[in-house]
Protein backbone atom coordinates (compact mmCIF):
# COMPACT_ATOMS: atom_id res chain seq x y z
CA UNK A 1 0.00 0.00 0.00
CA UNK A 2 1.60 3.21 -1.17
CA UNK A 3 2.47 6.20 0.94
CA UNK A 4 1.64 4.72 4.35
CA UNK A 5 3.92 4.14 7.30
CA UNK A 6 4.06 0.82 9.16
CA UNK A 7 1.09 1.32 11.48
CA UNK A 8 -1.25 -1.45 12.59
CA UNK A 9 -4.41 0.60 13.02
CA UNK A 10 -5.86 3.82 11.69
CA UNK A 11 -8.79 5.99 12.62
CA UNK A 12 -10.83 6.57 9.48
CA UNK A 13 -12.92 9.74 9.19
CA UNK A 14 -15.35 9.68 6.26
CA UNK A 15 -18.36 11.51 4.92
CA UNK A 16 -20.61 11.20 1.87
CA UNK A 17 -21.12 14.23 -0.39
CA UNK A 18 -22.25 15.11 -3.88
CA UNK A 19 -19.68 15.56 -6.62
CA UNK A 20 -19.44 19.32 -6.20
CA UNK A 21 -19.01 19.27 -2.44
CA UNK A 22 -16.48 16.40 -2.51
CA UNK A 23 -13.67 18.68 -3.68
CA UNK A 24 -14.09 20.99 -0.68
CA UNK A 25 -14.27 18.02 1.69
CA UNK A 26 -11.12 16.51 0.16
CA UNK A 27 -9.29 19.79 0.70
CA UNK A 28 -10.39 19.88 4.35
CA UNK A 29 -9.40 16.26 4.93
CA UNK A 30 -6.01 16.70 3.26
CA UNK A 31 -5.13 19.39 5.80
CA UNK A 32 -6.07 17.41 8.90
CA UNK A 33 -5.58 13.76 7.96
CA UNK A 34 -2.42 11.79 7.33
CA UNK A 35 -1.28 13.78 4.33
CA UNK A 36 -3.88 12.61 1.82
CA UNK A 37 -7.41 11.49 1.10
CA UNK A 38 -9.16 8.50 -0.41
CA UNK A 39 -12.01 9.37 -2.78
CA UNK A 40 -14.42 6.84 -4.24
CA UNK A 41 -17.51 7.35 -6.36
CA UNK A 42 -20.34 5.19 -5.06
CA UNK A 43 -22.80 3.39 -7.29
CA UNK A 44 -26.25 4.94 -6.63
CA UNK A 45 -27.79 1.49 -7.13
CA UNK A 46 -25.58 -0.06 -4.47
CA UNK A 47 -27.86 -0.51 -1.47
CA UNK A 48 -24.88 -0.45 0.85
CA UNK A 49 -24.98 3.33 0.48
CA UNK A 50 -28.21 3.33 2.47
CA UNK A 51 -31.64 4.84 2.03
CA UNK A 52 -30.46 8.21 3.29
CA UNK A 53 -28.08 8.46 0.34
CA UNK A 54 -30.51 7.24 -2.30
CA UNK A 55 -33.01 9.99 -1.63
CA UNK A 56 -30.62 12.62 -2.96
CA UNK A 57 -30.15 11.10 -6.42
CA UNK A 58 -27.20 11.98 -8.65
CA UNK A 59 -23.56 11.19 -7.86
CA UNK A 60 -22.50 10.28 -4.35
CA UNK A 61 -18.82 10.43 -3.44
CA UNK A 62 -17.29 9.02 -0.29
CA UNK A 63 -14.32 10.99 0.99
CA UNK A 64 -12.11 9.55 3.73
CA UNK A 65 -8.92 10.42 5.53
CA UNK A 66 -6.86 8.52 8.07
CA UNK A 67 -4.97 9.29 11.26
CA UNK A 68 -2.58 6.73 12.80
CA UNK A 69 -3.98 5.28 16.01
CA UNK A 70 -0.76 3.85 17.41
CA UNK A 71 0.01 4.15 21.13
CA UNK A 72 0.66 7.70 22.29
CA UNK A 73 -1.08 9.30 19.32
CA UNK A 74 -4.36 10.11 21.08
CA UNK A 75 -3.78 13.85 21.03
CA UNK A 76 -3.32 13.86 17.26
CA UNK A 77 -6.51 11.86 16.75
CA UNK A 78 -8.44 14.20 19.05
CA UNK A 79 -7.10 17.26 17.24
CA UNK A 80 -7.96 15.85 13.81
CA UNK A 81 -11.45 14.88 14.97
CA UNK A 82 -12.12 18.38 16.32
CA UNK A 83 -10.77 20.23 13.28
CA UNK A 84 -12.54 17.98 10.79
CA UNK A 85 -15.85 18.22 12.66
CA UNK A 86 -15.58 22.01 12.89
CA UNK A 87 -14.66 22.29 9.21
CA UNK A 88 -17.54 20.10 8.09
CA UNK A 89 -19.88 22.15 10.24
CA UNK A 90 -18.87 25.35 8.47
CA UNK A 91 -18.96 23.65 5.07
CA UNK A 92 -22.47 22.30 5.65
CA UNK A 93 -23.73 25.88 6.02
CA UNK A 94 -23.01 26.55 2.34
CA UNK A 95 -22.83 23.11 0.70
CA UNK A 96 -25.00 20.14 1.73
CA UNK A 97 -23.41 16.93 2.97
CA UNK A 98 -25.08 13.55 2.52
CA UNK A 99 -24.90 12.38 6.10
CA UNK A 100 -22.74 13.05 9.13
CA UNK A 101 -19.09 12.35 9.85
CA UNK A 102 -18.37 8.64 10.32
CA UNK A 103 -15.47 7.47 12.45
CA UNK A 104 -14.12 3.93 12.72
CA UNK A 105 -10.92 2.08 13.49
CA UNK A 106 -9.42 0.08 10.62
CA UNK A 107 -6.35 -2.02 10.01
CA UNK A 108 -4.11 -1.41 7.00
CA UNK A 109 -5.45 -4.41 5.12
CA UNK A 110 -9.08 -3.41 5.84
CA UNK A 111 -8.50 0.05 4.40
CA UNK A 112 -6.85 -1.33 1.30
CA UNK A 113 -9.54 -3.89 0.51
CA UNK A 114 -12.41 -1.45 1.21
CA UNK A 115 -11.52 1.16 -1.39
CA UNK A 116 -10.08 -1.28 -3.93
CA UNK A 117 -13.43 -3.04 -4.07
CA UNK A 118 -15.02 0.09 -5.59
CA UNK A 119 -12.21 1.08 -7.99
CA UNK A 120 -12.72 -0.55 -11.40
CA UNK A 121 -11.44 -0.11 -14.94
CA UNK A 122 -12.94 3.08 -16.36
CA UNK A 123 -12.53 5.43 -19.32
CA UNK A 124 -12.17 9.13 -18.39
CA UNK A 125 -11.51 10.18 -22.01
CA UNK A 126 -12.09 9.01 -25.56
CA UNK A 127 -8.88 6.96 -25.64
CA UNK A 128 -7.61 6.98 -22.07
CA UNK A 129 -8.41 3.93 -19.93
CA UNK A 130 -7.51 3.84 -16.24
CA UNK A 131 -6.73 0.32 -15.07
CA UNK A 132 -6.19 -0.32 -11.35
CA UNK A 133 -2.91 -2.15 -10.88
CA UNK A 134 -4.72 -5.12 -9.28
CA UNK A 135 -7.22 -5.64 -12.15
CA UNK A 136 -6.86 -7.23 -15.60
CA UNK A 137 -7.79 -5.49 -18.83
CA UNK A 138 -7.41 -6.37 -22.52
CA UNK A 139 -6.87 -3.02 -24.32
CA UNK A 140 -8.20 -2.02 -27.71
CA UNK A 141 -5.55 -0.97 -30.27
CA UNK A 142 -6.24 2.76 -29.79
CA UNK A 143 -6.39 2.68 -25.99
CA UNK A 144 -3.97 4.68 -23.87
CA UNK A 145 -3.75 2.53 -20.76
CA UNK A 146 -2.89 4.15 -17.44
CA UNK A 147 -1.96 1.67 -14.70
CA UNK A 148 -2.96 3.46 -11.53
CA UNK A 149 -2.69 2.90 -7.82
CA UNK A 150 -3.97 6.15 -6.31
CA UNK A 151 -3.16 5.16 -2.74
CA UNK A 152 -4.02 8.10 -0.48
CA UNK A 153 -3.74 10.63 -3.32
CA UNK A 154 -6.56 12.48 -5.05
CA UNK A 155 -6.84 11.63 -8.75
CA UNK A 156 -8.39 8.40 -9.99
CA UNK A 157 -10.04 9.76 -13.13
CA UNK A 158 -13.50 9.28 -11.63
CA UNK A 159 -14.08 12.92 -10.75
CA UNK A 160 -15.48 15.24 -13.47
CA UNK A 161 -12.63 17.72 -12.98
CA UNK A 162 -10.10 15.04 -13.91
CA UNK A 163 -12.16 13.79 -16.85
CA UNK A 164 -12.38 17.32 -18.26
CA UNK A 165 -8.60 17.64 -18.13
CA UNK A 166 -7.98 14.22 -19.66
CA UNK A 167 -10.21 15.03 -22.64
CA UNK A 168 -8.48 18.34 -23.22
CA UNK A 169 -5.07 16.68 -23.09
CA UNK A 170 -6.22 14.10 -25.61
CA UNK A 171 -7.17 16.92 -27.98
CA UNK A 172 -4.13 19.15 -27.43
CA UNK A 173 -1.03 17.09 -26.68
CA UNK A 174 1.14 16.44 -29.72
CA UNK A 175 4.51 14.76 -30.06
CA UNK A 176 7.44 16.74 -28.72
CA UNK A 177 5.66 19.35 -26.57
CA UNK A 178 6.26 20.17 -22.89
CA UNK A 179 3.61 19.95 -20.16
CA UNK A 180 3.40 21.22 -16.58
CA UNK A 181 0.92 19.52 -14.21
CA UNK A 182 0.16 21.73 -11.20
CA UNK A 183 -1.42 19.87 -8.27
CA UNK A 184 -0.56 16.48 -9.73
CA UNK A 185 -2.18 14.27 -7.07
CA UNK A 186 -1.74 10.65 -8.16
CA UNK A 187 0.02 11.81 -11.33
CA UNK A 188 -2.71 10.67 -13.70
CA UNK A 189 -2.64 13.78 -15.91
CA UNK A 190 1.14 13.82 -16.17
CA UNK A 191 1.09 10.17 -17.22
CA UNK A 192 -1.63 10.82 -19.82
CA UNK A 193 0.41 13.70 -21.28
CA UNK A 194 3.54 11.55 -21.51
CA UNK A 195 1.72 8.65 -23.15
CA UNK A 196 0.14 11.04 -25.66
CA UNK A 197 3.62 12.04 -26.83
CA UNK A 198 4.85 14.93 -24.69
CA UNK A 199 8.65 14.93 -24.62
CA UNK A 200 8.90 16.40 -21.12
CA UNK A 201 6.35 16.61 -18.31
CA UNK A 202 6.88 18.24 -14.93
CA UNK A 203 4.43 17.35 -12.15
CA UNK A 204 4.35 19.44 -8.97
CA UNK A 205 2.37 18.63 -5.84
CA UNK A 206 2.40 20.05 -2.29
CA UNK A 207 1.30 16.82 -0.55
CA UNK A 208 4.34 14.60 0.20
CA UNK A 209 2.18 11.46 0.34
CA UNK A 210 0.78 12.22 -3.11
CA UNK A 211 4.32 12.87 -4.41
CA UNK A 212 5.34 9.38 -3.30
CA UNK A 213 2.24 7.86 -4.90
CA UNK A 214 2.81 9.77 -8.14
CA UNK A 215 6.45 8.71 -8.35
CA UNK A 216 5.45 5.06 -7.97
CA UNK A 217 2.77 5.49 -10.63
CA UNK A 218 5.36 6.92 -13.04
CA UNK A 219 7.41 3.76 -12.59
CA UNK A 220 4.37 1.52 -13.09
CA UNK A 221 3.60 3.30 -16.36
CA UNK A 222 7.22 3.32 -17.55
CA UNK A 223 7.49 7.07 -17.90
CA UNK A 224 9.96 7.64 -15.06
CA UNK A 225 12.87 7.75 -17.49
CA UNK A 226 13.45 11.50 -17.53
CA UNK A 227 10.32 12.27 -19.54
CA UNK A 228 8.23 12.84 -16.41
CA UNK A 229 9.61 14.33 -13.22
CA UNK A 230 7.65 14.77 -9.98
CA UNK A 231 8.52 17.61 -7.61
CA UNK A 232 7.18 18.42 -4.16
CA UNK A 233 6.17 22.06 -3.97
CA UNK A 234 4.11 24.71 -5.71
CA UNK A 235 4.48 27.69 -7.96
CA UNK A 236 5.83 30.77 -6.16
CA UNK A 237 3.20 33.35 -5.38
CA UNK A 238 3.22 36.86 -6.80
CA UNK A 239 5.95 38.98 -5.22
CA UNK A 240 8.29 36.04 -4.71
CA UNK A 241 11.07 34.91 -7.02
CA UNK A 242 10.06 34.98 -10.69
CA UNK A 243 8.76 31.72 -12.07
CA UNK A 244 11.34 29.23 -13.19
CA UNK A 245 14.50 31.09 -12.22
CA UNK A 246 15.57 28.43 -9.72
CA UNK A 247 13.87 25.43 -11.32
CA UNK A 248 16.57 23.28 -12.91
CA UNK A 249 15.39 21.51 -16.02
CA UNK A 250 12.29 23.63 -16.64
CA UNK A 251 12.02 24.75 -20.27
CA UNK A 252 13.05 28.32 -20.98
CA UNK A 253 10.06 30.43 -21.97
CA UNK A 254 7.49 28.21 -20.30
CA UNK A 255 5.51 25.09 -21.10
CA UNK A 256 3.39 24.42 -24.18
CA UNK A 257 0.56 23.18 -21.97
CA UNK A 258 -0.03 23.88 -18.30
CA UNK A 259 -2.78 21.82 -16.69
CA UNK A 260 -4.00 22.71 -13.21
CA UNK A 261 -6.77 20.55 -11.78
CA UNK A 262 -7.08 22.45 -8.51
CA UNK A 263 -9.83 24.91 -7.49
CA UNK A 264 -10.99 28.31 -8.74
CA UNK A 265 -9.58 29.97 -5.62
CA UNK A 266 -6.13 28.49 -6.15
CA UNK A 267 -6.24 29.30 -9.87
CA UNK A 268 -6.92 32.89 -8.89
CA UNK A 269 -4.24 32.91 -6.19
CA UNK A 270 -1.62 31.55 -8.59
CA UNK A 271 -2.87 33.41 -11.66
CA UNK A 272 0.29 35.47 -12.21
CA UNK A 273 2.64 32.52 -11.88
CA UNK A 274 0.40 30.26 -13.96
CA UNK A 275 0.38 32.86 -16.73
CA UNK A 276 4.18 33.05 -16.61
CA UNK A 277 4.38 29.27 -16.86
CA UNK A 278 2.67 29.21 -20.28
CA UNK A 279 4.96 29.57 -23.29
CA UNK A 280 4.01 31.95 -26.12
CA UNK A 281 1.47 30.07 -28.21
CA UNK A 282 0.70 27.69 -25.34
CA UNK A 283 -2.44 27.16 -23.27
CA UNK A 284 -3.48 26.74 -19.67
CA UNK A 285 -6.16 24.17 -18.83
CA UNK A 286 -7.63 25.14 -15.47
CA UNK A 287 -10.13 22.80 -13.81
CA UNK A 288 -11.94 22.37 -10.51
CA UNK A 289 -14.24 25.36 -11.10
CA UNK A 290 -17.83 25.58 -9.91
CA UNK A 291 -20.38 28.02 -11.32
CA UNK A 292 -20.24 30.36 -8.35
CA UNK A 293 -16.43 30.65 -8.61
CA UNK A 294 -16.13 30.83 -12.40
CA UNK A 295 -15.74 34.61 -12.64
CA UNK A 296 -13.14 34.60 -9.85
CA UNK A 297 -10.81 32.34 -11.83
CA UNK A 298 -11.38 33.96 -15.23
CA UNK A 299 -11.07 37.54 -13.95
CA UNK A 300 -7.82 36.79 -12.13
CA UNK A 301 -6.25 35.07 -15.12
CA UNK A 302 -7.42 37.85 -17.44
CA UNK A 303 -5.81 40.43 -15.16
CA UNK A 304 -2.63 38.34 -15.33
CA UNK A 305 -2.51 38.66 -19.11
CA UNK A 306 -4.49 35.64 -20.28
CA UNK A 307 -7.46 35.38 -22.64
CA UNK A 308 -10.35 32.91 -22.32
CA UNK A 309 -10.42 30.59 -25.33
CA UNK A 310 -12.98 27.97 -24.36
CA UNK A 311 -15.00 26.51 -21.51
CA UNK A 312 -15.98 22.86 -21.13
CA UNK A 313 -18.30 21.50 -18.45
CA UNK A 314 -19.54 18.28 -16.91
CA UNK A 315 -22.22 18.12 -14.24
CA UNK A 316 -21.53 21.03 -11.83
CA UNK A 317 -17.89 21.46 -12.85
CA UNK A 318 -16.11 23.48 -15.52
CA UNK A 319 -12.63 23.71 -16.99
CA UNK A 320 -11.33 26.77 -18.78
CA UNK A 321 -8.78 27.01 -21.56
CA UNK A 322 -6.85 30.28 -21.62
CA UNK A 323 -3.89 31.52 -23.62
CA UNK A 324 -1.53 34.49 -23.38
CA UNK A 325 -3.40 37.56 -24.57
CA UNK A 326 -0.30 38.92 -26.30
CA UNK A 327 0.01 35.79 -28.39
CA UNK A 328 -3.66 36.02 -29.35
CA UNK A 329 -3.23 39.65 -30.40
CA UNK A 330 -0.22 38.77 -32.57
CA UNK A 331 -2.17 36.00 -34.27
CA UNK A 332 -4.89 38.48 -35.06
Amino acid sequence: MLGLTETVHWIEFSVHADGETAEAVADLFSRHGHGGVAVEELDPLDMRIGAQELQFGGRTVRVATYVPADEGNGARVDSARRQISDGLGYLAMIRPLRGSLIEREVADEDWESAWKEHFHVHRPGERTVVVPTWRDYEPDPEDIVIALDPGMAFGTGLHPTTRLCVRQLEQRVTNGITVLDVGAGSGILAIVAAKLGAKYVRAIEIDPVAVSVAQDNMVSNRVANGRVEVEEGSLPLAGQDPFGRDREGWPEGGFDIVVANITADVLAELSIQLSRAVAPGGVLIGSGITADRFSLAVDALTAAGMRLVDTVSEEDWSAIIVEPAAAAANDG
